[in-house]
């Protein structure tokens, strides 16, 4: 009778082993099955954000939109608005100092300067 207990023992763990085996593929599916669905949200909401920036030229970039879904955040206008008018004040920076320079330059090169 005594070596009935480790028998038994034995069998109710292998139930266990084979019920959580086939719990963990089933997860496995389950979890495979939402990441291709999160992946193809991900690729549609990309495209929808392509589709609206194009319905109306020059209103809202694209790549600043998908750049904020990459990262996780929810593209607000507010928050892609700031980031244009962020990027067009920098542009317009930049173009200031590259005119500025041209400028000076310019004041050198003329004649009488010190430096002819």
């Amino acid at each position: 009778m005594t070596s009935l207990v480790p028998v038994t023992l034995v069998a109710a763990l292998a139930v266990v082993v084979v019920i959580e085996t086939i719990w963990i593929v089933a997860l496995r599916r389950t979890r495979a099955r939402l990441r291709n669905s999160l992946e193809r949200a991900a690729e549609a909401a990309a495209d929808a954000a392509r589709a609206a920036s194009l319905a109306v030229p020059g209103s809202i970039d694209s790549e600043i939109v998908l750049g904020l879904i990459r990262s996780g955040i929810t593209p607000t206008l507010d928050m892609v608005q700031k980031i244009m008018d962020d990027r067009a004040e920098k542009e317009e920076r930049a173009r200031r100092v590259s005119v500025a320079d041209v400028d000076n330059q310019q004041k050198l090169a003329q004649p009488g300067n010190g430096t002819a």
